[in-house]
């Protein structure tokens, strides 16, 4: 059975000094919060580490520039300025990867995506635009719609789109933890994401973004029903257990005997040990030399010579470290082999020319066949041991002849 890694929900034990998989520097735990205004109060945890520092407080960028409604300390944001920010100061520094997973709530739809990530303002009385998608542009930021599931997660502003269609979590009423990956390990930084464990996409900085100042939450304009968003926790940490950060290539079609490939792209500090990988089919590991698998055991699934028996919809990989495990996303492999008539002439096709009054003297009777192979499939009709010339009238995956 395939198994779905969640991380960092709300719960008590997250919000110490550490994990087992985590140094933490900044957690909220919004559960324990009383309904007041949580500008200028500390987070349940902060860390000088990492780029964060112990007495931060949380700062509304809104501040007296403009009255509205706060974002409380129960999670409930009950602001209807359009793009507000509550921030915490954050300068990410070299060598870590760093996770920011959000526990969010919707129990309706707000009419507004609320926003969290990393980004350049720490301000007060900013007076300005100040959503991630903005003029000041945040940095690894991911913006979810309640009402269609499309999570919108961007590297910079909207210009780097990492991830962003329907459906990839439940649209309406549902609880996900958004979690937005920095690695800042090697001179050029990655920005991934995950919602639930599971990989979005990544991307690649050409310019490192240096100018991040801040991590908190933002909305993208006025929610017409703010209260309907409703935060569980807010936890930034720098984390040793391994991601996979991209879904993996599904839908593979391909011919018989050829090979198949698949690859999990894997975010991990080496700090947290040696990757393992196995890879999985219809819930059963899968095997080095059985069934035609060359390798089951590395990032790259390799199967060669593809057959019918490796014909799978659930094809997924497992990797875990000293810290940790991560499952991917789902692929399916459709394997082409020797042509197969699937629904041969009907029976009932058949035609008698001389019955009767003759009245079918003359009529041009039609005969269809389906098949399924490894394209390119060819067809050829016969009578009597005679191919007929020109009857090669292709519609789709059938043939028919008139």
């Amino acid at each position: 059975m395939k198994t779905t890694r969640t991380l960092l929900l709300a719960g008590m034990a997250l919000f110490c000094c550490s994990i087992a998989n985590a140094q933490i520097i900044y957690s909220n735990n919004f559960t324990l919060g009383t309904g007041v205004n949580i500008s200028n109060t500390p987070p349940t945890f902060a860390a000088t580490y990492a780029g964060g520092i112990s007495s931060a407080v949380w700062l509304d960028t809104v501040g007296s520039f403009a009255a509205h409604n706060p974002l409380l300390d129960n999670g409930v944001n009950t602001s209807t300025t359009p793009f507000s920010y509550w921030a915490l100061p954050f300068t990410p520094q070299a060598g870590h990867v760093y996770l920011l997973a959000v526990n969010l709530a919707f129990t309706n739809n707000p009419g507004v995506a609320p926003e969290f990530g990393f980004h350049v303002l720490y301000q007060t009385n900013y007076g300005g635009d100040e959503r991630f998608n903005g003029t000041l542009k945040g940095f690894d930021w991911m913006g979810p719609l309640e009402a269609n599931g499309n999570p919108q997660f961007f590297a910079s502003g909207t210009s780097i789109t990492i991830a962003s269609a329907n459906g990839i979590f439940a649209p309406g009423p549902s609880t996900n933890t958004y979690q937005m990956l920095l690695d800042t390990r090697s001179n050029a930084w990655v920005a991934a994401g995950c919602i639930n464990g599971l990989g979005l996409g990544s991307f690649t900085y050409t310019a490192n973004p240096t100018g991040i100042k801040s991590v908190g939450i933002t909305q993208n304009g006025a929610a017409s029903a703010p209260t309907c968003m409703h935060y569980n926790s807010f936890v930034l940490t720098t984390e040793l257990a391994p991601f996979i950060i991209k879904p993996l290539v599904t839908g593979t079609i391909l011919g018989g005997g050829s090979t198949y490939t698949n690859v999990a792209t894997v975010m991990a500090d080496t700090n947290g040990g040696t990757l393992s990988y196995q890879w999985y089919a219809n819930g059963l590991p899968l095997t080095n030399g059985v069934n035609n698998v060359i390798s089951a055991d590395t990032n790259i699934l390799v199967i060669s010579p593809a057959l019918t028996s490796n014909q799978f919809t659930n094809y997924y990989c497992i990797v875990t470290n000293n810290f940790g495990s991560a499952t991917s996303t789902l692929a399916s492999v459709t394997v082409l082999t020797n042509p197969v008539i699937t629904l041969p002439p009907a029976s009932s096709n058949a035609i008698t020319l001389f019955s009767g009054s003759g009245g079918n003297v003359g009529s041009s009777p039609t005969f269809s066949v389906s098949a399924v192979g490894a394209p390119p499939l060819d067809y050829r009709w016969y009578t009597n041991g005679v191919e007929v010339g020109g009857a090669t009238t292709l519609n789709a995956n059938s043939s028919s002849i008139s």
